[in-house]
């Protein structure tokens, strides 16, 4: 009995060991593949770039561990976008999404997080500026300073896209074509190839609004800042009938109008599905 005993006590040692790195390679593999996970819920499938979810985290995360510094957020949107893709089909679209985002990335520094936001949205949140020099006071005087800063690098920035765009994006059609099988009896299609077709030269416009937080919290609030001074230069160029690019920095009073605007809506809404309207004529 005791030889026995020790002989399962050799095995025993001899297997734990094999048994200890299994595991432990076992639990990089689940480590590895959780971590590749959260990275594929952080990122736009179609460009590669964060997705809205992460842009948010990293705001809201920025806006907290530097409450006095300055954070900038530039929202752009392309132009009747929509033509672009009905117009040329949904392939040459999904390119030339991918093609803005490449171009975007010629203008921010590494630490800077570009977004896709949705359909033909993208975001650009700056790395902060700091909140005064070192041994420099903290005043009213300073926090504008920086303020008047990082609008600067904004402005840079939003200049910077403006120049990456103008370009034309050469983007070439695919069309797909059925591979016959070789069978002289069955004649079934096999599969399917893609071969690239004609080359167009797309041009398209942008609008782009900037946001500067300083001593905010709430990045939702920041975003929709942007948001409202994007829109508000989309709205200013078709005022001036002008095909250019064009951005403006928030205001106040652009959300006193967005809102106004929301609250209207709603009210016209209202009164139709109450029949609270009259209609006059007066000849």
């Amino acid at each position: 009995p005791k030889v026995g005993l020790a002989l399962i006590a050799g095995a025993f040692g001899m297997l734990l060991p094999v048994a200890w790195l299994k595991i432990c390679r076992l639990t990089a593999s689940l480590n590895r593949r959780e971590q590749r996970i959260q990275s594929l819920l952080n990122i736009d499938p179609l460009t590669s770039l964060s997705n809205r979810k992460h842009l948010c985290q990293t705001g809201r995360h920025l806006l907290s561990a530097h409450p006095t510094a300055a954070v900038c957020l530039l929202s752009i949107n392309i132009d009747r976008f929509k033509a672009i893709n009905e117009g040329f089909g949904h392939y040459i679209g999904d390119e030339l999404l991918r093609q803005v985002g490449d171009r975007l990335k010629n203008c921010i520094a590494p630490e800077d997080t570009l977004a896709r936001m949705g359909n033909d949205e993208f975001s650009l949140l700056l790395a902060p500026q700091p909140a005064a020099a070192p041994g420099e006071a903290t005043s009213a005087f300073s926090a504008q300073t920086v303020r008047a800063k990082a609008a600067h690098r904004a402005k840079r920035v939003a200049e910077c896209i403006l120049h990456e765009i103008h370009q034309p994006f050469y983007i070439q059609s695919a069309i797909q074509s059925a591979a016959q099988s070789t069978g002289q009896t069955t004649g079934q299609t096999i599969g399917q190839t893609t071969v690239q077709g004609q080359t167009h030269a797309i041009s398209i416009e942008v609008s782009l609004g900037i946001a500067i937080g300083q001593s905010q919290r709430d990045f939702s609030q920041l975003l929709s800042q942007a948001n409202a001074a994007m829109n508000q230069a989309k709205k200013a160029k078709a005022r001036q009938r002008k095909n250019h690019h064009s951005y403006l920095v928030f205001q106040p009073e652009m959300a006193t109008a967005r809102a106004a605007i929301a609250r209207l809506s709603q009210d016209i809404q209202r009164a139709v599905s109450q029949e609270e309207l009259c209609v006059r004529y007066q000849p």
